[in-house]
């Protein structure tokens, strides 16, 4: 029997009670969005089965932050539960007890020592309490992500300004494109209109040329058709001797060399 005695209290030693305690932990930034770099935290503690006694409360800060323990504030629901707590200053509370069903809401500022980090814990919670006889505990952090702080603000605007640089240098460089495009296009309509203006003036040397050529050419027809008609009219007039019909020059009134003679 006082073996069976043993080993029932080395069994009752050697299993850990579980803690029965629910502890919430919640946590806001607004970063660029307000005008504190604080994180605002809520600790919320109920119990998760029998009542809790000799609880006590205590909230600090990491090597990532530091907590204002100024600014502790505390509220119990229900409202009409008798809960007996106090507070010993930086973040220590103690409470006589606490019943299934009553509820204890401790809310503080935190402040992160650095806003380059996306996310850092800036407070631990731990409760030590008895619950059926046993001396229990329940730990938590408060975690907060810092992506909306100034810091990555100033990053995703400067990604953005280089987003938008590189869209400019493309536009840049189409437009460059198209100045060339167009100076190109400019510049083989300047030598389409030189060589116009030169099939111009080639087109008035020719019409002056050929203006000038059908002129000659009038004056030759011109003058071969008087030459014509010149040597027309004298075959007519060497014609008209020859039959008689046109008397020829007029004999001398001295007579003819036989009157003479003949005197």
């Amino acid at each position: 029997m006082v073996v069976l005695a043993l080993g029932l209290i080395v069994s009752l030693v050697a299993t850990p009670a579980a803690a029965a305690v629910d502890l919430t932990v919640e946590t806001s930034y607004q970063g660029v969005e307000g005008d504190s770099q604080a994180v605002s935290t809520t600790v919320t503690i109920t119990p998760d089965g029998p009542t809790m006694k000799d609880i006590r409360i205590e909230i600090d800060e990491t090597s990532s932050s530091f907590v204002d323990f100024n600014s502790f504030t505390r509220t119990t629901e229900p409202g009409t539960a008798d809960i007996n707590i106090t507070y010993q200053g930086d973040g220590v509370y103690v409470v006589e007890e606490l019943e299934r069903g009553e509820t204890i809401t401790i809310t503080f500022e935190a402040y992160p020592r650095t806003i380059k980090a996306e996310s850092l814990d800036v407070a631990t919670i731990q409760i030590d309490y008895v619950q059926n006889g046993q001396d229990l505990d329940a730990r938590s952090r408060a975690s907060v992500s810092l992506e909306n702080s100034s810091y990555f603000a100033l990053q995703s605007e400067q990604s953005e300004v280089e987003s938008l640089s590189e869209q400019v240098d493309d536009q840049k460089q189409t437009i460059s494109g198209l100045e060339s495009d167009v100076e190109a296009k400019e510049e083989t309509i300047s030598n389409l209109e030189s060589e116009n203006a030169q099939l111009k003036t080639e087109n008035q040397q020719l019409q002056s040329q050929v203006d000038s050529g059908n002129l000659w050419g009038l004056i030759g027809k011109a003058l071969s058709a008087l030459l014509v008609l010149g040597l027309a009219g004298s075959v007519v007039y060497w014609y008209l001797i020859n039959t008689g019909d046109l008397e020829g020059p007029e004999e001398s009134s001295g007579g003819s060399d036989d009157d003479f003679l003949e005197d």
